[in-house]
């Protein structure tokens, strides 16, 4: 049976650390963005998160664990922005707040895009690839979101596909829109590092540390 095209953003599916599932934690939206559950969002210089772009090299904060609403509610988050007000999902007014996966061992399950440049096969498990950013439901509140396998890494992106997505039903075989685990990519991650320098009884030393 042929997979099923049907794209659902990045699903939280476990932890490379211990058998919990991380928790989302509290932040608020850009105003006037539309984000959808399991899309990935970025920090932006105004303390606020958008959705994720293609193409990013850095600034990934996480995964959208809820959407965004058109309207706020009276209730608020943990962080003082307001809970949605249910509804019809969409672009979020100002000081809406949305839950985020933050983990950077988490393990998200994702449907590949596929496209004339790239069909899904063993071959790209250990591979990086971008995201491909669609247009989630404004009924459902649900991503869109796939795994661009066209863009094969040439530098360091986001995501590593670690194994093919176990399905004991066999709905879910290599070939086109194949689902696939993927975890953030370390040197994504990690790789921005940020230089200073320690002077002390041995001299000065240079130490590395990751930046933000």
């Amino acid at each position: 049976m042929a997979n099923v095209n049907a794209p659902f953003g990045f699903k939280l599916i476990g932890s490379q650390t211990n058998d919990k599932l991380p928790q989302a934690q509290p932040f608020t939206v850009t105003t006037s963005q539309t984000i959808c559950v399991g899309d990935p969002v970025i920090k932006t210089s105004s303390g606020t998160v958008s959705i994720a772009t293609a193409g990013l090299t850095t600034g990934h904060l996480g995964i959208a664990a809820t959407a965004t609403q058109t309207a706020n509610g009276s209730s608020t988050f943990p962080n003082g922005a307001y809970a949605p007000a249910g509804g019809t999902f969409g672009a979020a007014p100002a000081g809406q707040g949305i839950m985020v996966y933050t983990d950077p061992m988490a393990l998200y399950a994702v449907q590949c895009y596929t496209s004339s440049a790239g069909t899904p096969a063993q071959t790209i498990v250990f591979g990086t690839y971008d995201v491909y950013i669609g247009t989630g439901s404004t009924t459902t509140g649900q991503s869109a979101c796939a795994l661009n396998i066209a863009a094969a890494a040439t530098g360091v992106l986001p995501w590593e596909v670690l194994w093919l997505y176990p399905d004991m039903s066999g709905k879910n075989a290599w070939g086109a829109n194949a689902v696939v685990v993927v975890r953030y990519n370390p040197a994504f991650i990690f790789g921005m590092l940020t230089t200073m320098y320690w002077t002390g009884s041995v001299g000065t030393q240079k130490i590395a540390y990751p930046g933000i």
